[in-house]
């Protein structure tokens, strides 16, 4: 399947919506009327390429995301990766299809069990797809750690012995260990400092380089997602506003909403 970019589109959605429907008030729950997070988004995932997806909180990227991933099920639209339509597989497939498809989240610590040593935690998703020995296991667990910068010599040692910024590195090294062709990242270095932000941006480009996987990248910051991505989708209030190379959206945006998120980051360098 070709887009306009002569790209091969990995996965492509056609007019998404996702509704959540009106709530009854309840002691301690208030009403809610009904809402459409995501409002009829059509967009491609080239192969190989990063796709930013920006929009201030409550726009509706993080549901859109979930539901690219079909963590959470459209309302209506059709969600294709490498031309099968996900939104018609049984349980079963979809939990297969998935392997290809790998996320990682804002908050590392909340994902990232205590209990376990980092080796544990990045090779337990090899150990749920049953790949090789537990040997093997580890190998590809130390070989994805290297990858990301996790010596092997920290690979016994819990969670809590690292910062913030290689939290999330081994949580990237979770992700890629079953060497996906889409990473989704959803607000992956917001909680960072901008320094050590900057650093993992730089180590999602050069593991998608090396790897060749393509990336969805979800951020409320404009400067963030014009640093990483080869194209950018602008997202207010569940809709699509406009989408395009990243140099066109910097210097040419056609949304009256995209000219004001660049305003907002106009004390912030923006560049590929």
């Amino acid at each position: 399947m070709q887009t306009d970019n002569g790209y091969t589109a990995l996965l492509r959605a056609d007019h998404l919506t996702v509704r959540y429907p009106a709530r009854k008030a309840r002691p301690g729950r208030p009403s809610r009327p009904s809402v459409d997070a995501v409002r009829d988004v059509s967009l491609a995932v080239d192969a190989g390429e990063i796709l930013g997806v920006v929009g201030e909180s409550g726009s509706g990227k993080s549901s859109l995301l979930r539901c690219l991933m079909l963590l959470e099920r459209p309302t209506a639209g059709s969600i294709r990766y490498h031309g099968q339509e996900l939104t018609e597989l049984t349980p079963v497939e979809l939990s297969e299809t998935r392997q290809g498809m790998q996320i990682v989240f804002q908050n590392p610590s909340a994902s990232l069990n205590p209990d376990m040593s980092v080796l544990q935690i990045v090779s337990e998703p090899l150990q749920q797809l049953r790949v090789g020995s537990p040997r093997e296991r580890s190998g590809l667990a130390l070989e994805a750690l290297e990858k990301v910068g996790i010596s092997a010599s920290e690979a016994h040692d819990r969670p809590g012995h690292f910062s913030g910024g290689q939290k999330q590195r081994i949580a990237i090294a979770r992700a890629i260990v079953v060497k996906p062709d889409i990473l989704f990242a959803d607000e992956a270095v917001s909680a960072l400092d901008v320094t050590v932000a900057a650093r993992v941006m730089d180590l999602l480009r050069a593991l998608r380089d090396r790897m060749g996987f393509s990336m969805v990248f979800v951020a409320h910051d404009l400067a963030v997602v014009a640093a990483l991505c080869d194209r950018i989708a602008v997202m207010k209030d569940g809709g699509l506003q406009e989408t395009g190379k990243t140099a066109d959206i910097l210097c040419r945006p056609q949304a009256e909403y995209t000219r004001r998120l660049l305003e907002a980051a106009r004390h912030t360098e923006l560049r590929r």
